[in-house]
């Protein structure tokens, strides 16, 4: 449990090196997200499945820029295989993510008039092994089915409006905390649409668009997708808001803000 509290950080900060994201000040957002009520409830292979994913995120992003070698390749197909036999959630979303940035990068380099870099496309084959376990998994155990529960709308936003995964045990007071944490976020992003309204006919970087794409689609997921089944894993809908909160913070932190909005947040 140490260990995880210590490393998850830190792999949360080496992330954000390997994006080479400067607003570096974010960074001190992970902690309220470290003792999350999913963490005191004895979800320890997610979270430590967390370290491993943020850890196997920056590699491969820093590797499909310098390029990729068997040294590196055999570091990602361990790393896929410890997350593998975390969570198999973890897995799954490393995937999806990974996914979704090569096919930016793809997408990015045609419009370009680029070819599109091997490099990236190679470093995709080492979670080939993980992809066909986890269909070998699926097609032996009941992943799906069953009733499922879904939150109501209201809940949902409660969830985000209390920013749950920052919440402990004692609702009550924590509560007040992870309110602020909440305007502290709506400060933030009110202030970056109004510079958008500003710099209309400018377009976001790439990195913003894909940290942005990214969020939303776990905000998506949150909504869509129900949070159990009956005899199938549960706290789905928690899952989703944990990685929408992280993932928007790389979003923020593409962006460039004024000193008063860094001293508010400190």
């Amino acid at each position: 449990l140490s260990l995880y509290l210590v490393f998850f950080p830190i792999s949360f900060r080496f992330l954000f090196k390997t994006l080479q994201l400067k607003e570096t000040y974010l960074l001190y957002f992970i902690f309220p997200f470290t003792y999350s009520f999913m963490f005191y409830y004895g979800f320890y292979n997610f979270h430590i499945g967390l370290v491993f994913f943020f850890l196997t995120l920056g590699l491969w992003s820093n590797y499909s820029k310098t390029g990729f070698n068997a040294k590196r390749l055999i570091i990602l197909l361990l790393l896929s295989l410890v997350i593998l036999f975390s969570p198999l959630f973890i897995f799954v979303m490393l995937v999806g993510v990974i996914g979704f940035l090569t096919l930016v990068s793809a997408v990015t380099q045609l419009k370009a008039g680029e070819r599109i870099h091997k490099s990236s496309m190679i470093g995709l084959i080492t979670f080939i092994p993980g992809i066909i376990l986890t269909l070998i998994y699926i097609a032996n155990h009941p992943v799906t089915g069953g009733t499922p529960t879904y939150f109501s709308f209201s809940d949902l936003w409660l969830m985000i409006q209390q920013v749950q995964p920052t919440k402990g045990v004692n609702y009550g007071k924590e509560g007040v905390f992870t309110k602020w944490i909440f305007i502290l976020l709506v400060i933030i992003t009110c202030y970056l649409l109004i510079i958008r309204l500003k710099k209309f006919n400018t377009l976001p970087k790439e990195s913003t668009l894909t940290w942005c794409g990214i969020s939303l689609l776990m905000l998506l997921c949150l909504f869509i997708l129900p949070d159990s089944t009956t005899g199938s894993v549960g706290f789905i809908s928690s899952r989703f808001t944990l990685f929408f909160f992280l993932f928007f913070l790389l979003f923020l932190a593409t962006q460039k803000f004024p000193i008063w909005i860094k001293v508010i947040s400190f």
